[in-house]
């Protein structure tokens, strides 16, 4: 009865719950493909992606995106259009194109990492590759750093998912 009592009088004084912090963020302006035989396609606007040619990014998650959550989350959120975007990734001396799902998030505003602030960079290795062509899933990421002060929290700016299998 007690704690009825304290609930009503707090609707009475119209007391809430403060909102939880949110660490300010920025988006970066462009992205970078850094991988010479490789362009990604975006499947709905046909927008490509080419090696060394940056380009303004389409659409940016409107929030910051820990490891811990690309491991935990990602799975899930695949097919979320909130978050990742459908891809194709052209890889020379592939017959098809490998399927993809592309997340860019936005970057914290106090990580000490310049570039990452500024720019998406994407490098697809070709081991990954050889693993997407066995039909596995393969994630590339990139990490950038947050002040020391601040912990050990693994950040990404972007990740991608490629498999020669639809996603």
């Amino acid at each position: 009865m007690k704690n009825l009592i304290v609930l009503f009088v707090l609707f009475l004084t119209g007391c809430s719950v403060p909102e939880p912090y949110v660490a300010p963020t920025v988006a970066p302006k462009f992205i970078n493909l850094t991988s010479e035989n490789v362009k990604i396609v975006y499947t709905e606007t046909m927008k490509e992606i080419v090696a060394n040619q940056p380009i303004a990014p389409d659409y940016i998650y409107n929030g910051a995106i820990t490891k811990q959550w690309l491991d935990i989350f990602a799975g899930n959120a695949l097919n979320n259009s909130l978050f990742f975007r459908d891809v194709l990734v052209n890889v020379e001396g592939l017959e098809k194109p490998l399927f993809g799902k592309l997340l860019l998030a936005k970057v914290r505003a106090d990580s000490p990492d310049m570039s990452a602030k500024r720019l998406y960079t994407i490098s697809i290795p070709e081991s990954y590759i050889s693993s997407a062509k066995k039909g596995n899933i393969a994630t590339i990421y990139q990490p950038y750093s947050l002040p020391s002060w601040q912990g050990s929290a693994d950040m990404i700016s972007w990740a991608l998912y490629i498999s020669s299998f639809p996603l």
